[in-house]
């Protein structure tokens, strides 16, 4: 159970503190910090409250710093997998013009028309981005990251395979996005979810 020096620190008179601060060297970073908050509070003269507060930099100072990971130190599966998730832009960008064309194709309303254009370019640039942001992500090399993008991929196989299933069989084109797109994310479970990757996570978390 936590210690809630706060409140302990208080109910201590004037002369118990200060003894306290006397042997500072027995107490915790925490205890000290609330110690000279409540001698402070009360206008005590401190004689070491100078050696206090050397010790408390020190403390802070000797505490092990988490190593910050660079791209060097990644797992190459995850260089990777951020490598396939970039693929996913050219993809939708060849997607988006197949879409306008075919939509063109079909001489609806201008109007309508526009107004489809529009759609479909907010939702392509919208993915695009995210293609984009999700592949800077992965190569912090947080657990988070790992997690929250197989989670989307799995999500995303399971979206792009219920579409594949249901596409008519005379609309190819859908269905060989659909099943590139099902392929990637497979693909990217693996780079992801596999014992070397895995091992790489366990170690980079313990630090």
């Amino acid at each position: 159970m936590a210690i809630n020096f706060e409140h302990l620190f208080s109910q201590k008179s004037n002369e118990e503190l200060l003894e306290i601060a006397q042997n500072y060297n027995k107490y915790t970073e925490e205890a000290l910090s609330v110690l000279l908050k409540e001698i402070d509070s009360r206008d005590l003269e401190l004689p070491n409250k100078e050696s206090i507060i050397n010790h408390l930099s020190a403390l802070a100072q000797s505490k092990p710093k988490k190593k910050k990971i660079t791209e060097e130190d990644l797992h190459p599966n995850i260089k990777r997998a951020s490598n396939v998730i970039l693929l996913g832009i050219p993809l939708i960008i060849i997607q988006f013009i197949v879409a306008i064309y075919l939509i063109n194709e079909q001489q609806i309303n201008a109007d309508f028309f526009d107004i489809m254009k529009r759609g479909l370019s907010a939702g392509f640039i919208i993915s695009i981005l995210i293609d984009y942001l999700l592949s800077v992500w992965i190569k912090r090399g947080t657990n988070l990251s790992r997690i929250v993008i197989s989670t989307l991929a799995v999500l995303s196989i399971f979206s792009d395979s219920t579409s594949l299933y249901h596409t008519s069989t005379e609309d190819y084109i859908s269905r060989t996005f659909y099943f590139i797109y099902i392929m990637i994310g497979i693909y990217l479970l693996y780079l992801l979810l596999n014992r070397d990757t895995s091992e790489w996570y366990k170690d980079a978390t313990k630090d």
